[in-house]
């Protein structure tokens, strides 16, 4: 079983507050990119019938949502207090998507959303072959994870060339996300350049599906990415068919 070591713990102290800021609609990306992108992705999924393993599942957003379309869901997440806070209608329990607690091929689909690049997943391969080895033949992986080429966009006007330089450079560097009650929660993620995540499904997934996600709703691009400046793109999705 993964240990979490002190600055795992010390990033977990945040994830209690991310959830009320879900909750309370406080991060614009959030209400008005992922939230409605990830539930048309989930909505064509086919999901009805189908054994789900919602990773990193939190108080159940989407859990609740994939059971709604008739999925048959079990969530794990790494923080016992959002385990403690997940929906009273889905199965929760603690777990750790770099040593998932179920047997070889349980699984017909699979969500891991904005886990993968937090640094409670230091193993980035380990985490792809244990979702590998859960899932059935053919099964399903879709992920979300801040994208490697604009997080943190939004704390500048502009987007220096200079950062791109540092594109290659593995390592934990800061997400502050600007709140709309006028706060900033700062977070931290674990950066890698997008070569480091596919290659670590190579062998074990087929890529069907990308997606970069922007606004569509006119009147929040106009109030939030106009004024406040957020990345147009700030998150990556992707679909993955086990191999083998």
């Amino acid at each position: 079983m993964t240990r979490m070591n002190e600055k795992h713990k010390a990033y977990l102290l945040h994830v209690p507050r991310w959830a009320e800021v879900l909750t309370s609609q406080l991060y614009p990306p959030e209400t008005y990119v992922l939230e409605p992108s990830m539930r048309r992705i989930l909505a064509g999924a086919r999901l009805n019938g189908k054994r789900v393993l919602d990773v990193g599942c939190g108080y159940g957003r989407f859990a609740e949502y994939m059971k709604d379309l008739g999925a048959d869901v079990l969530g794990i997440d790494i923080c016992q207090e959002m385990v403690a806070r997940s929906s009273h209608s889905i199965e929760c329990q603690w777990g750790d998507v770099q040593d998932i607690p179920f047997r070889n091929g349980t699984f017909d689909f699979i969500l891991c959303s904005m886990v993968l690049m937090t640094p409670t997943v230091p193993n980035i391969q380990r985490a792809f072959r244990e979702m590998w080895r859960v899932l059935r033949s053919s099964g399903t992986l879709v992920f979300a994870i801040v994208h490697p080429c604009f997080a943190s966009w939004g704390i500048n006007r502009n987007f220096p060339f200079e950062r791109a330089q540092d594109y290659f450079a593995e390592g934990k560097r800061a997400w502050p996300l600007r709140l709309i009650d006028g706060t900033v929660l700062e977070l931290e993620y674990l950066h890698r350049p997008l070569e480091t995540y596919f290659a670590a499904m190579q062998g074990l997934f087929r890529v069907e599906a990308l997606w970069e996600p922007k606004c569509s709703d006119p009147a929040a691009n106009e109030r939030y990415w106009k004024d406040w400046h957020y990345a147009e793109v700030e998150y990556l999705v992707a679909k993955g068919i086990k191999l083998g």
